[in-house]
Order: C-alpha cells, then sequence, then structure tokens
C-alpha cells in the first residue's frame, strides 16, 4: 500500500511531495517496496517455514497477529527511516505514521475479531487520495480517486463472492481504512 500511495503522488501530484522529484522517485520507490511489500513477505515465507502459519491465506484470527505485528515492525521503521532520515514532507510523514498506526491497529483488533485486510488497504489509498485532493484542490487525483473506488468495490464484492470475508468483516475494514487514509491527512496537514 505505501508504495502504490507514494507511486500515485510522486507521479501525479508532485507538489505533495516536494522536495522529493521525480529524479529520486525510482530510489524511494524501490526502498518503500522493500521495506514495505518484499522483507513483510519473507517474514511470511519464514513463518510458513517455521510452521507459524498453515498457509499465505492467514484464514484464522490467530494466524493473522504474529504477521501483522512483524508488518507493524517493518512499516514502524519505515516510517522513521523516511521521516527521520530522507526527511519527507508532512503529507509524506502524515501518510507513513499513519499506515504504521493502521496495520498496529488491524493486529490489535486481530486479537478479537477478522478484519478484511484487502478492503484495508484500498479504503486507506481511497481516503489518503481524497485527503490530498481537499488539501491540495490543484493536485491531478482525481482518476486515481475514481480508480481506487472502483477498485474497492471489486475487491469488497469479490472478498463477498468467494466467501473468504463476511459483510461485516469487508465493512469493518474499508471503514476503518478510509478513516485512517482521510482523517490524519485533514487533521495534520
Amino acid at each position: 500500500m505505501p508504495t502504490t500511495v507514494f507511486a500515485v503522488i510522486i507521479y501525479m501530484a508532485p507538489e505533495a511531495a516536494s522536495p522529493l522529484n521525480l529524479d529520486q522517485s525510482f530510489d524511494i520507490l524501490l526502498l518503500l517496496g522493500l521495506t514495505t511489500f518484499f522483507i513483510p513477505l519473507l517474514s511470511l515465507g519464514f513463518l510458513k517455514l517455521s510452521s507459524s502459519i498453515k498457509n499465505f491465506e492467514l484464514e484464522s484470527r490467530k494466524e493473522r497477529i504474529m504477521p501483522f505485528l512483524f508488518m507493524t515492525l517493518f512499516y514502524g521503521l519505515t516510517a522513521y527511516m523516511f521521516i527521520f532520515k530522507i526527511r519527507v514532507n508532512d503529507f509524506l510523514t502524515v501518510i507513513l505514521i499513519s499506515i504504521s498506526v493502521l496495520v498496529l491497529s488491524i493486529a490489535i483488533i486481530t486479537f478479537y475479531i477478522k478484519v478484511c485486510v484487502h478492503s484495508t488497504a484500498i479504503a486507506a489509498v481511497v481516503g489518503f487520495t481524497l485527503g490530498i485532493i481537499v488539501r491540495m484542490p490543484s493536485a491531478s487525483l482525481i482518476y486515481p480517486l475514481i480508480g481506487g473506488i472502483i477498485l474497492l468495490g471489486a475487491i469488497m464484492s469479490a472478498r463477498l463472492s468467494l466467501n473468504v470475508q463476511t459483510p461485516a468483516e469487508v465493512a469493518i475494514g474499508s471503514g476503518l481504512g478510509f478513516i485512517f487514509g482521510l482523517a490524519p491527512i485533514l487533521i495534520f496537514t
């Protein structure tokens, strides 16, 4: 999710990413992809090899707790690195912190209920995009916003039609993601 959000901002609303520029974009996106996608994916592989999880689908609520705690650690370290070492701007700082807190929230909520993480992630992207549009009306993000809404609907429908999530799990996930995406941008930028 962070790599997608940053790519949309860097390429479609570069004023929201300033002082980062297109010359730095590949390096930034590569680093973000490594720390928030590939390393968490490797940790899932290690959890599978150690029999801590049965499979990558993480069907049971209990199986999800450890991976989400690891993801919280990886996302938090990534946020620290980008905020204090790379020194990204306020928009990107708020997004990184919000994503880290969202993943931690999912880890905590998972102790009690299972939520649809797919809809949570896409709804957060929609929330971030809408928040940036509100704060920076000149940003050309209407097409990514529309695409995100369509993708969110498709993912929610797919999760329900495959019977892998309940309507409540999908609704809680998408609501949580949207709130964690939109509210921090409106409050802190």
